[in-house]
């Protein structure tokens, strides 16, 4: 069936019946217990009504009104199908090229791979999908299960040859000339509003997170529940991969370490299926949920939304919408987190009474000679 046809509701029907169902069956898990403790009940649809009205002349700049909102929705899931999509071609490649598991040839550098430009799939690259495509099924390992049927679940137009052009094209537009550009900023901006939505994630990307946690244990964490949105999972990395890296969720173990967000509660949304399956399995309330056109059934129920690495993937119009169904969850004095730099997400959160109390630079290392930046945004409701 083609991405865009997929609603939403048979698309998590598909996916669930691929990773969700068959993680509980490896865990001991019953599927009764999860639904008990994080029912589907909890999530609704986004509408309009959720923008305050300080954010409808704005909204209606953006193409948001009243009577668009509903396309808006349509036009949003559809497109959430095909990310996911193009999501799980990377993963699948950046996996194929690196791994050892499955095959005794020499790993690719997917990165160096594609500084080549190359016009067609090599034939070391091929040999690899084909023992992948051959032998992965015999794999006692995790994660490579989880790369098999990602492969498996995709289209039959998503072939090898077009996981790795998909690939190769996105890792080119990252590459070296577009960090030469003056206008990088936007340049990347823009790239990943477009990319596929993959899990990937990495140790250091906590940092900021660890900041925050550090800053708000000084004047004491929010009252209530934590909403960790699109918590990612170490499945696959674009360069430096190797099978020993743990199959983790990096800011969800920090935050497990937390206990007075253990106390409090915590809830994980995320989209992708290898994601949710992972959260099934840990002490967590796993929310299948797309904060681009849903929210959370109940107003002010979190004290702390985390949403780093996210934010960024979304264009003007959704990230809109996702921040005031964000800001709705939050009680009075609840914090919002995230690490989008864009001068939108402040203006945004301004309009919906939930201005950025902290904004700083944060170093997650060195990349050879040239220091890596991220930044650290919070914002407090009203």
């Amino acid at each position: 069936m083609p991405a865009s046809a997929l609603t939403r509701r048979s698309w998590l029907a598909q996916w669930a019946a691929i990773f969700v169902e068959p993680c509980f069956s490896q865990t001991g898990l019953a599927q009764t217990s999860r639904v008990q403790r994080c029912p589907a009940s909890a999530v609704r649809d986004l509408s309009f009504s959720d923008l305050p009205a300080q954010a409808h002349e704005v909204a209606a700049q953006l193409g948001l009104t009243g009577a668009s909102f509903p396309s808006y929705v349509d036009t949003q899931r559809h497109r959430l199908a095909e990310r996911i999509l193009e999501g799980s071609a990377e993963h699948v490649t950046y996996y194929v090229l690196q791994s050892r598991r499955f095959t005794t040839l020499e790993p690719i550098d997917p990165v160096r791979l594609a500084a080549t430009r190359p016009t067609e799939m090599p034939a070391s690259v091929r040999a690899r999908f084909a023992d992948f495509q051959a032998h992965s099924a015999a794999v006692v390992d995790e994660r490579c299960r989880l790369v098999r049927r990602l492969f498996l679940s995709l289209p039959e137009a998503w072939t090898p040859e077009a996981c790795f052009r998909h690939t190769m094209q996105f890792l080119a537009r990252k590459g070296p000339q577009a960090a030469q550009r003056p206008d990088r900023r936007e340049v990347l901006d823009q790239l990943y509003q477009q990319r596929g939505l993959s899990s990937d994630t990495a140790p250091e990307q906590t940092r900021g997170l660890d900041e925050a946690l550090r800053w708000m244990e000084q004047s004491k964490l929010p009252e209530g529940r934590t909403l960790l949105v699109g918590p990612g999972l170490d499945l696959t990395r674009r360069e430096g991969f190797s099978d020993a890296t743990p199959l983790t969720a990096y800011q969800l173990d920090r935050l497990l370490a937390v206990p007075g967000i253990v106390q409090a509660g915590l809830d994980c949304a995320d989209v992708r299926p290898e994601v949710l399956a992972h959260l099934a399995a840990r002490p967590v309330c796993a929310l299948p949920m797309d904060i681009t056109t849903q929210c959370g059934v109940v107003p002010g129920q979190y004290g702390l939304v985390i949403a780093t690495n996210l934010l960024l993937y979304f264009e003007d119009a959704p990230l809109l919408a996702a921040m005031s169904g964000l800001v709705r969850s939050l009680k009075p004095g609840g914090v919002v987190i995230h690490n989008d730099a864009r001068f939108a997400a402040k203006v945004f959160g301004e309009l919906l009474g939930c201005p950025v109390e902290r904004f700083q630079p944060i170093s997650t290392g060195r990349r050879g000679s040239v220091e890596q930046v991220d930044r650290l945004v919070i914002h407090r409701k009203a």
